[in-house]
């Protein structure tokens, strides 16, 4: 199964990245790994920290804390960072999705939900990070002030605003797979029409019931046929 990809950028350094990254590794239901982009200005590295070698109080030391499965810190310059960052999605092992934290790598693959961080000065933003927000699917604040946008910003000050935070995040990675799903099972239907056997294999594959399946290919008009164990 394609793994979820959340990316979680920021208006400037110390905005408050990893602290919505570890709320997201605490709360999903799920495993999670975690990616770490540092950028440098000549050498290139990919690791992954060790109990015994990393610093309490780093940022991939946090994340491990908050429950990351993996976490991997990719050290790169920001126009030599594709490769290394395909490393790094090798790595996380069999995990349900990765939180990669940087501004850098959305620049190089689709994310299924960006998330941008104001600090608590929203006028304080990079020039380089003011291009992403065309990009952004969730606007976090720290502080006070007012950011226009399709949807409200959330301001992360409450344990009630952090669920709100989960919550929008969840909503957003269903829509992503339902879109996914649509998109699946009508270029392996044909004529409108899918055996059984392929439906189940489908919802297996995707980690949802018959029933689900059911109800996105009854909405797509496509009819199940051969079905002999009257799954749906």
């Amino acid at each position: 199964m394609k793994k979820k990809i959340i990316a979680v950028c920021g208006a400037h350094s110390g905005c408050g990245k990893t602290y919505i990254a570890e709320l997201l590794l605490r709360n999903l239901q799920g495993r999670w790994a975690a990616i770490k982009y540092t950028r440098t200005a000549f050498y290139t590295t990919v690791s992954e920290p060790t109990a015994s070698g990393d610093i309490e109080g780093k940022d991939t030391w946090r994340m491990k804390q908050a429950g990351a499965e993996k976490v991997i810190w990719v050290q790169s310059p920001q126009d030599q960072l594709k490769e290394p960052l395909e490393i790094a999605l090798s790595m996380v092992g069999d995990v349900q999705g990765v939180i990669i934290e940087g501004n850098s790598p959305i620049e190089f693959f689709s994310p299924d939900v960006v998330i941008f961080v104001f600090g608590e000065d929203q006028s304080r933003i990079k020039e380089s990070a003011q291009g992403l927000l065309s990009r952004v699917d969730i606007v976090v604040t720290r502080g006070g002030g007012d950011f226009s946008g399709e949807s409200p910003a959330i301001e992360i000050t409450t344990p009630e605003a952090e669920t709100e935070l989960i919550r929008r995040v969840e909503v957003a990675l269903m829509k992503d797979k339902k879109d996914r799903l649509v998109e699946r099972v009508r270029s392996l239907s044909k004529d409108g029409r899918m055996p059984c056997p392929l439906a189940r294999r489908i919802a297996e594959e995707e980690g949802i019931t018959y029933r689900e399946i059911g109800e996105i290919l009854n909405e797509q008009g496509i009819k199940i046929t051969s079905c002999e164990l009257g799954c749906f």
